[in-house]
């Protein structure tokens, strides 16, 4: 199993992943401890590292992670000593389903799926459940088609953002800066 520098942006139910977590001003060896705190609206998930020098370690099996509830997640990072509780990090995170366990699965974030619909509405080929696709209170049928258009740049926007996010990538621009 690799070992990451840092905690993963998703984590599959059913694999094994670890990272090292290297907080200099939490030493393990000075007795800290570090865990991990993950919440959504379904349920809590509790994540503890263990000492590794004067780092941290975490490492999840698989046996542990297939009893996560897939979803998005947010993380708060605590540091404990002798009773006093320090919060040190916090971000999101992501526990995608079982691959094995599915039969099929709509990955697409919120932001694809009402662009497909908003799209679908456009191309006058919406299904009922499209036609129906409510937007900040509103029906898809009920916009102007100049609403309908600003909204499907707002989430082609969105959605492209999303992408290069997943892929590391500024749009189709690659930054490089000379030191």
């Amino acid at each position: 199993m690799q070992t990451l520098a840092k905690i993963p942006t998703s984590i599959t139910v059913g694999d094994s992943v670890a990272w090292r977590v290297g907080l200099n001003e939490y030493p393990a060896s000075a007795g800290w401890e570090i865990s991990y705190i993950l919440l959504n609206k379904d349920g809590k998930i509790t994540i503890s590292a263990s000492a590794d020098g004067d780092g941290h370690f975490v490492s999840l099996r698989s046996s542990e992670t297939r009893g996560y509830a897939p979803g998005h997640y947010r993380y708060t990072v605590l540091a404990t000593l002798d009773g006093d509780r320090v919060t040190i990090g916090s971000g999101s995170i992501g526990i995608l389903p079982d691959p094995l366990a599915l039969e099929s699965y709509d990955g697409r974030s919120y932001a694809e799926k009402t662009l497909e619909a908003i799209e679908a509405v456009i191309a006058n080929k919406a299904t009922n459940d499209q036609l129906q696709y409510s937007v900040g209170g509103m029906s898809l049928a009920r916009y102007t088609w100049d609403d309908l258009m600003k909204m499907r740049n707002s989430f082609r926007s969105e959605v492209a953002n999303e992408q290069s996010a997943l892929t590391g990538r500024n749009g189709n621009k690659i930054l490089v800066r000379f030191v």
